[in-house]
This record gives C-alpha cells, sequence and structure tokens, in this order.
C-alpha cells in the first residue's frame, strides 16, 4: 500500500539522519570507573547489561575493576546518556569460560583482551552501527594502556542455537522437512543409547530432553559433547540467511573483520547460558592486521 512505501521511506530517512547525527565523529569514547564515573551513568550500564546481567554490587565492582575495563559512547549534546557499551577482562590467555572472565585475576602479564559483552541502552538506534566504532575505539585505548597487549578475541553467545536445534528436530520428527545431513547414524545410535530409547523415538525424545537444557547438561554434558559441538559448528558456519551468518551475534562479529576462533563447551553455565546455547560459547579473534582485508571479503 501507498502507506506502507511512506514509511520504509521514512524510517530509511530517518536511519540515514541518525547514522549521521551519531557518526563517528560525533561521539566521545570514555572508560567507565566505580569512583570517576557518575553513579547514574553507572546505573544506567548495570540496569542495561543485556548478555550477562549483573547479580550484584560486588559483581559490579568486580567488572569495573583493576583486571577489567567498562568502554562506554557518548554524545557532546547528551553527555549524561551511555548510548553502547562494552566490557573487557584482561587475561594473560585466551578465556574459554565466563567463570575465568568474571572472576578476579592478578596476574600482571596482560596479553589477551577479552571482550564479553556488548549491549546497546537506546532501542531507537538499533540500525545505526554505534558497536563497531565502539570496539575499535576501545582496542585501541587498550593498547596505548598496555603495550604488552598481543590478542584481541571475544567470549560471545550464540542466543538462538538451542532454538534451531530444536526447531530443526522437530521439522524432522514432523517430515516436513527432512535434513538427513544434521544427525549421522552414528549420532542417532549414540542418543538412542543415551536417552535409552529406540531409534523411531530418538527425535522426539531429544526434543523434549532439550526443552529443559540445565536437566539435560546435567545427565548427559560428557556424553553429548562431540555432537552438541559439531551442530554448534555447523549452525555458525553453515546455516545462513541472504548468504550471511544465521547467527547475529556472529554476523556482528564476522561483519566487523573477525574470524571464528574456538568454540567452548560448558562456557556458560547460567540459567541463560544453558537456555541459549546449551552452554556452548565461541571466541572471535580480532587479528587487527586482517581486519580490513576480512571486512571486504565478507
Amino acid at each position: 500500500t501507498e502507506l506502507l512505501v511512506y514509511l520504509k521511506e521514512l524510517d530509511s530517512h530517518m536511519k540515514q539522519l541518525l547514522t549521521l547525527w551519531f557518526g563517528p565523529g560525533m561521539l566521545d569514547i570514555q572508560r567507565i570507573t566505580y569512583h570517576q564515573t557518575s553513579a547514574s551513568i553507572i546505573e544506567k550500564i548495570a540496569t542495561s547489561e543485556a548478555v550477562h546481567p549483573m547479580r550484584s554490587l560486588a559483581d559490579l565492582r568486580k567488572r569495573l575493576g583493576d583486571d577489567h575495563r567498562v568502554f562506554c559512547a557518548f554524545h557532546p549534546l547528551l553527555p549524561d546518556e551511555p548510548l553502547v557499551f562494552c566490557h573487557v577482562a584482561l587475561r594473560p590467555t585466551v578465556s574459554c569460560t565466563m567463570t575465568d572472565v568474571l572472576e578476579t585475576h592478578h596476574d600482571p602479564d596482560v596479553t589477551t583482551a577479552v571482550f564479553y559483552s556488548i549491549s546497546s541502552t537506546q532501542p531507537g538506534l538499533s540500525g545505526v552501527d554505534l558497536g563497531q566504532y565502539l570496539l575499535k575505539n576501545a582496542m585501541s585505548l587498550l593498547q596505548s594502556e598496555f603495550p604488552t597487549l598481543e590478542t584481541f578475541v571475544t567470549l560471545s553467545p550464540i542466543p538462538r542455537f538451542r532454538k534451531w536445534l530444536q526447531e530443526k528436530i522437530v521439522l524432522n520428527e514432523g517430515g516436513t522437512f527432512v535434513d538427513e545431513s544434521l544427525l549421522s547414524e552414528a549420532d542417532v545410535k549414540l542418543l538412542t543409547e543415551c536417552f535409552d530409547c529406540s531409534r523411531e523415538d530418538v527425535l522426539e525424545t531429544f526434543s523434549r530432553e532439550l526443552q529443559d537444557p540445565s536437566k539435560l547438561m546435567e545427565r548427559y554434558a560428557s556424553e553429548l559433547k562431540s555432537l552438541l559441538m559439531k551442530l554448534a559448528a555447523r549452525y555458525l558456519v553453515h546455516e545462513k540467511h541472504h548468504g550471511k551468518p544465521l547467527d547475529g551475534v556472529a554476523k556482528f562479529h564476522c561483519g566487523n573483520g573477525a574470524e571464528m576462533y574456538q568454540l567452548n563447551y560448558r562456557a556458560d553455565e547460567s540459567r541463560k547460558g544453558w537456555q541459549n546455547s546449551l552452554g556452548i560459547m565461541v571466541n572471535y579473534r580480532y587479528e587487527l592486521s586482517k581486519v580490513p582485508h576480512n571486512q571486504l571479503q565478507y
């Protein structure tokens, strides 16, 4: 309809204006600290944390501690309104679990910056790519502060992996879409042995078990490790939408020039981690010399 065409044009126009008003040259990147940043800004960041919610005041202090950094983008006309922020852990090696990321370290040999969360506080700016600019500048600030830094990685969630897997299984079970490459004969045999069920019931049983991921992992984490890691790799690498990764986090980091580095099993054992991805997380690596080439290739 004419109204729909008009609204699409208006949306496109507004996005162009917001991209101009909140472009890289207009933003100020600041480090957030417990003692120097205003309490109101810290509160907004704490309540807006979408990836790994704050559990307590002690948790907040850890994330603002000496072995962590929080960087935030501000607009000069909105000095008390954080736009987008990221959390970083400073480590001697690449972190593979959220436990390692969130605990306090006192290692003087900082060689790795682990970005473990990036969140926006402004839903109205969702179409404006503020995250890329923030990450780029955060890396530059960290390099200036820590000349020994050699590695920039993320420890990222896979938000829809469990849901994707369950949908695939339900479609196979219902016969509306049969993807024979999803599970091999060896995978089916493994599942029948784990769940003590017949081959005919294995998909229904697997689907049912996935509805309670924490219980599933408590019972079968070791037996299912190779299968779940294989399926997570397939989801990240091969599942596409219009030629780009189906996973939104993968799309963001790969589009910004990062490379998939490694999958980590039982990396996030929080309730949200089980629900999202059965606890599996992924490291993306930003090799700064390769970032421009990777962005062009993407």
